[in-house]
């Protein structure tokens, strides 16, 4: 079985599962990859090599952004490393839609989860992800709901 996602295609297996993971990325994601933690490394690492995909959602990247200038860090110093982690054809940055407007504002009246969060899982099922990287608490009722299935570390 095939599927288009992003105007390419990926083929599953004869298991029904992909030969790749698509990942949507939480802030709490890129902040581990601006640390340099390792897991957060490696799954970069795995995009580079096309072993897997990684979506950006806008609202990670503002929320990242953010949190970083919060800490000191400097404007090109963060526009550098946001550059970076969408810098493989296999990773991207996921603009703003109205279906993933919709889908957001569904969640957040639904399982009471804040509007920034509830777009990053929108982009994250809108997308067709199979795991949103987060440890951010506010994701566990959708998780719980199996709306979507989480990634931490």
């Amino acid at each position: 079985m095939t599927g288009a996602r992003y105007g390419r295609r990926w083929k599953r297996s004869g298991h029904g599962r992909a030969d790749f993971m698509r990942y949507c990325t939480d802030s709490w994601f890129l902040i581990a990859l601006f640390q340099k933690e390792a897991k957060a490394v490696s799954i970069v690492e795995n995009a580079k090599n096309k072993k897997d995909w990684l979506v950006i959602p806008i609202a990670a990247f503002s929320e990242t952004a953010k949190k970083l200038l919060q800490i000191g860090a400097a404007k090109e110093d963060i526009l550098e490393f946001l550059a970076i982690a969408e810098s493989s054809e296999r990773a991207s940055l996921s603009a703003l839609t109205k279906d993933i407007a919709w889908e957001a504002a569904n969640i957040a009246h639904r399982f009471g989860i804040p509007l920034l969060d509830s777009f990053v899982a929108a982009t994250a099922k809108i997308c067709n992800a199979d795991a949103l990287l987060s440890g951010d608490e506010h994701f566990q009722p959708l998780k719980k709901a199996k709306y979507l299935s989480l990634v931490s570390w």
